[in-house]
């Protein structure tokens, strides 16, 4: 596959990432993500990023567990799966220290995802600050793009949704 391909696949997926951060509901955030991670996913191979392209796999499959998890206690269990599941696959690997920041990344994310929707937005900040030093390593000019766009993007979120309750703490 042309590298112009591989890099269009991942900027789609960025573009539906970023959107996911500025709704309101964990549910809705999860959805829209799962559909960016399956182009993440394709992103990633198509990259011969293994490390990436597996993190990414187990970002789908969290994703999916959460949306489908109907209380904490269930979340808890899912979050304890998933990032034993992100130590397994960083192991069967891992060829580099490169490697290292995508399984940071996703267990981070994993852990934020058991919190409000503030948190997540908040754990997104720090999930693509790792990717970022991945996606410049391993070049990925759309993950690049991505990490940048969705660290910006969460930020605006943050300070929006903190104006928000400082307009209704007044009221």
């Amino acid at each position: 596959m042309s590298y112009l391909v591989i890099q269009i696949l991942g900027i789609f997926a960025l573009l539906v990432e970023s959107l996911s951060y500025w709704f309101k509901t964990k549910k809705k955030m999860l959805f829209i993500q799962i559909i960016a991670d399956i182009f993440f996913i394709l992103h990633y191979l198509f990259l011969d990023a293994v490390v990436g392209c597996a993190m990414c796999i187990v970002a789908l499959m969290r994703e999916i567990l959460f949306y489908f998890s109907k209380n904490k206690k269930q979340e808890q269990i899912i979050c304890k799966f998933i990032i034993l599941m992100c130590f397994a696959l960083g192991i069967l690997t891992y060829k580099t220290f490169l490697g290292v920041f995508p399984i940071a990344a996703a267990i981070t994310y994993t852990y934020t995802l058991t919190m409000a929707s503030k948190w997540i937005v908040m754990g997104g900040i720090i999930n693509y600050s790792y990717w970022l030093l991945y996606d410049i390593i391993s070049g990925s000019i759309a993950g690049i793009i991505n990490d940048l766009f969705v660290i910006v993007s969460n930020t605006i979120s943050l300070i929006k949704r903190r104006l928000e309750e400082k307009k209704k703490a007044i009221k």
